[in-house]
């Protein structure tokens, strides 16, 4: 009788040990699953923004011009300006493009962001972008940027001078290519910052930014005056005027080479 008693209370501690046993391997076995699953999800995710983000790279333009006129799809573009700014300061071109094109894009709304968008910390990358390594479409949307934060208030415009903007937007004005709408967008930036105030005006006039633009008015005066063309030689004269300008005037010696004009 004590054997049985014994022997049964063997068979069912074991029993009992094997359905532990059972049990905890099953449930080892459900965690993996999930985890794999988890993995599974974080892989699709990452699929899903990868293609979007992709997507939105070759039709940046189309997405901008359908954004325009629309508030909802302003507002969205607005709060994800975190994500836009992480973009940028990634690595991968691809997102950096987009995230500067739809930028660009918000800077030039009616109410920009512009403090939103500094406080992010993108304006050194606009400036960057403007190196020979990126290509063109690239930098028009870069120097859009800057040129949108220029035209802000005095502090906004501090900002764009203290991240070295205006050494490359000379450079870009001395580019051998004739990209038209890109040099006009710098003569026009490099404008907007002068007309801050005449403290302004001398800074810029200290990088010795009215040679490349008298180059530029003097290489492009002869015909065929193409519309492009045109846009430029106005821009150029309109920045002309505004180094000229100004209470107090500017120095005659730094103005001295506009003479050549009259």
């Amino acid at each position: 009788m004590l054997m049985f008693f014994l022997s049964s209370q063997f068979i069912m501690k074991w029993l009992f040990k094997f359905d532990k046993d059972k049990w905890q391997k099953r449930q080892r076995q459900m965690q993996k699953n999930l985890r794999s699953m988890e993995s599974i999800r974080k892989i699709n995710r990452e699929l899903i923004l990868f293609f979007k983000r992709n997507h939105e790279f070759f039709h940046v333009e189309r997405c901008i011009e359908d954004a325009a006129g629309d508030p909802i799809a302003i507002q969205k573009m607005f709060d994800s300006i975190p994500v836009m700014a992480s973009d940028l300061m990634s690595g991968n071109e691809s997102f950096q493009f987009v995230a500067t094109a739809r930028l660009s894009f918000l800077l030039s709304t009616e109410n920009p962001p512009i403090d939103v968008v500094i406080q992010s910390g993108v304006v050194p990358h606009f400036v960057r972008f403007l190196n020979e390594q990126y290509g063109l479409q690239h930098k028009l949307y870069s120097v859009r940027a800057l040129y949108a934060i220029g035209k802000g208030s005095l502090e906004q415009a501090v900002v764009v001078i203290k991240h070295g903007a205006i050494p490359m937007f000379i450079r870009l004005l001395c580019c051998s290519e004739e990209c038209y709408q890109l040099k006009e967008l710098v003569a026009a930036a490099l404008g907007s910052l002068a007309s801050q105030s005449p403290d302004f005006r001398d800074y810029v006039l200290q990088f010795g930014t009215l040679t490349p633009l008298l180059s530029l008015l003097d290489n492009h005066l002869e015909p065929p005056m193409l519309h492009e063309k045109i846009a430029l030689l106005r821009a150029c004269s309109n920045t002309l005027a505004i180094f000229c300008q100004g209470n107090p005037a500017p120095s005659f010696n730094q103005i001295l080479s506009c003479c050549c004009l009259f």
